[in-house]
């Protein structure tokens, strides 16, 4: 199979394959919110994680990828997130400012809603 000319779509294969659409942050204010929000992190980060800064610096870049993409990306959020519970739980705070924005909370939502669907689905079958 060739897959080509392509530069803005998603492709399935087989069966139970969800996405989640329509969530990207989109520019002007949400995403000037969400880049304060990242700047924040960062500045309490260099203030808070003493010698975890450079670990956490890369872990915050990691997060700022995963909420600007589209969708954003839901695993790696998560993964952050769970990196900073274990290592630095003092700057949670400051990670959920990043995951309450609109763009990055309504994507959580959305996974949720189709994560609470699968398993009404199984639980029927």
């Amino acid at each position: 199979m060739s897959i080509s000319g392509i530069h803005n779509s998603a492709v399935a294969v087989g069966t139970g394959n969800y996405s989640v659409q329509g969530s990207a942050v989109e520019a002007g204010p949400l995403a000037a919110q969400l880049d304060e929000a990242l700047k924040a992190l960062r500045a309490a980060v260099e203030a808070q994680a003493g010698g975890m800064t450079h670990d956490a610096l890369d872990q915050v870049a990691a997060l700022e990828a995963a909420a600007k993409s589209e969708p954003p990306d839901l695993s790696a959020i998560a993964r952050v997130r769970g990196w900073f519970g274990r290592n630095l739980p003092v700057l949670m705070p400051a990670i959920l400012a990043v995951l309450a924005h609109p763009g990055v909370d309504s994507a959580v939502q959305a996974a949720a809603q189709i994560a609470q669907a699968q398993g009404d689905y199984r639980s029927e079958g």
